[in-house]
């Protein structure tokens, strides 16, 4: 009888540590998070004075605003914002000649996008998940 105690608490022990380390990557990941981030990358060969990032999600509509502080060259602003499970994104950024691009995706629970600000045009990449 003990010899079979010994075999359960062991099981026991190896399955809770297996969940214990799959919640950890699990979290570490953000898999199933309800956050949407969406990093804006400057491509250009000067500043973007303004930066606007408009997102929906279930009916709900939001905008995060980055106007009071130029974007330099080469530098890069982080956005994040709540979705239940679907929602989009657009970004509008303002050049300094005054030309404004846009560009915009669909997202879902957990996806990062970046959007590569260039000259003409923003290039966007989006990733299901954040690896």
């Amino acid at each position: 009888m003990t010899h079979r105690i010994r075999r359960w608490a062991f099981a026991t022990v190896v399955v809770g540590a297996g969940f214990v380390a799959g919640a950890a990557v699990a979290t570490s990941r953000q898999w199933g998070s309800p956050l949407v981030t969406v990093v804006v990358q400057n491509g250009t060969s000067g500043p973007i004075p303004a930066l606007r990032l408009q997102y929906g999600s279930c009916g709900q509509a939001g905008t995060a605003f980055r106007s009071g502080e130029a974007l330099g060259q080469g530098e890069s602003r982080t956005f994040q914002f709540l979705v239940c499970g679907e929602g989009s994104y657009r970004v509008d950024a303002v050049l300094a000649s005054g030309e404004v691009l846009t560009s915009g995706s669909y997202v879902e629970r957990g996806y990062r996008a970046e959007a590569h600000v260039e000259n003409e045009r923003i290039r966007s990449d989006v990733k299901a998940y954040p690896w």
